[in-house]
C-alpha cells in the first residue's frame, strides 16, 4: 500500500475544490435566462411572458409596468393588461421582486441568486429608482432585530434624496 504524499493530497484537495466551484458557477452564476426561470417554476413559455421576464432581467435599475410595456411593444404586440397579468404571475411564483417608492408607482426587479435583496434610491426630481449595493450579512441582521420576535415576510429599504446627475443640474 502506497501512502500518500502531501503533495498527492494537496492536489486531489484543489480538484476537489475545483470541481465544486465549476459546478456551482454553472448551476448559481449563470446569467438568468428567461425560459429556464419559466419552465423552473412550471409556467408556460410564451413569447410576451418570455420577453416581458427578458426586459426585467436585463435591466440595471428596476422597471414599473409602463417601462416594460414601453420596450416589450418594440417588437411584439402587446397590451398594457398583459404586462400587468405576466408580472403578476411572475411575481406570484417568485421570478421578481416588486418595489414600492412610497407612491402609486410599483417597480419590478428579478428575484435570483444574481440579484440579492438590496436598498434602492429613489430620485424625487427625475423619479428615476435606482439599486444600491446589498446590505452585508451584519447590516441585515441589525436591520431584522428591529422586528423582535416577528416573522420577517420581506425587507424593502427605499431612501430618497436628490440623485447625482440632477445634483449636477443634468435634469433640470
Amino acid at each position: 500500500m502506497q501512502i500518500p504524499t502531501r503533495r498527492s493530497v494537496l492536489r486531489c484537495f484543489i480538484i476537489r475544490i475545483a470541481n465544486h466551484l465549476h459546478y456551482h458557477y454553472h448551476s448559481y452564476m449563470r446569467p438568468c435566462d428567461s425560459i429556464t426561470l419559466l419552465r423552473s417554476r412550471g409556467l408556460r413559455v410564451t413569447r410576451k411572458k418570455t420577453a416581458i421576464l427578458h426586459e426585467v432581467i436585463r435591466s440595471d435599475h428596476p422597471l414599473n409596468a409602463a417601462e416594460i410595456y414601453e420596450r416589450v411593444s418594440a417588437s411584439l404586440t402587446v397590451d398594457l393588461a398583459t404586462v400587468y397579468r405576466t408580472l403578476g404571475s411572475l411575481l406570484n411564483h417568485g421570478l421578481i421582486r416588486e418595489i414600492s417608492d412610497n407612491s402609486d408607482t410599483l417597480f419590478y426587479e428579478i428575484a435570483c441568486v444574481h440579484n440579492p435583496v438590496h436598498p434602492h434610491f429613489k430620485c424625487l426630481r427625475c423619479r428615476k429608482l435606482t439599486c444600491l449595493d446589498a446590505l452585508s450579512g451584519e447590516s441585515a441582521a441589525d436591520v431584522t432585530r428591529y422586528a423582535g420576535d416577528c416573522d420577517i415576510m420581506d425587507i424593502s429599504i427605499t431612501l430618497s434624496g436628490i440623485c447625482r446627475e440632477c445634483k449636477a443640474g443634468e435634469y433640470s
